[in-house]
Order: C-alpha cells, then sequence, then structure tokens
C-alpha cells in the first residue's frame, strides 16, 4: 500500500477523520437542540399541577422539576466537552 496519493494510506486516515469531525458534530447540534429545547419548555412546566405515575408511585411535575438543573448543568457540560474535542 502507498504511503501518499490517492489509495494510500493517509487518505484512509483523512477519511476516518472526516468521518469522525461529522459524528461530533452531528452530537453538538444535537445537544444544542437539546438544550435550547429544554431551556424552553421548562418556564412553561413550571406551573403545572399534573399527577402522573413512575413505577406505580404517584409523582408531581413540580418535584421532577427540581432535578432539572443537573439536567441543564449535564447538557452544558457536554456541549462543551464535545465543541472542545472538535476545536483539538
Amino acid at each position: 500500500m502507498r504511503v501518499v496519493g490517492p489509495g494510500s494510506v493517509a487518505s484512509i486516515l483523512k477519511i476516518a477523520l472526516d468521518c469522525a469531525y461529522l459524528a461530533l458534530l452531528i452530537a453538538e447540534a444535537a445537544l444544542l437542540i437539546a438544550t435550547i429545547g429544554l431551556l424552553l419548555v421548562l418556564p412553561f412546566l413550571g406551573g403545572a399541577a399534573h399527577h402522573f405515575t413512575i413505577d406505580g408511585h404517584a409523582e408531581d411535575i413540580a418535584s421532577l422539576l427540581r432535578r432539572w438543573p443537573a439536567v441543564e448543568a449535564l447538557l452544558l457540560a457536554a456541549g462543551l466537552y464535545v465543541g472542545a474535542v472538535l476545536v483539538i
């Protein structure tokens, strides 16, 4: 196998790096959409008084919303991490 030129090891590695870059871009876009969606939906759920069940236990939406700051922080951290990997 040739070292440089078409069909070489370098061109195969370039294709692999392009695929990895595209996958990271898609992951970053998905994290951005999830973060924006979460931030847009949460204010409307704050006054909700609906009850639902999780594993047979009644849950209130307000009790679940107290855990959302952790989800927001996780999405932010993941977005920053993927962005840093894209830069590298």
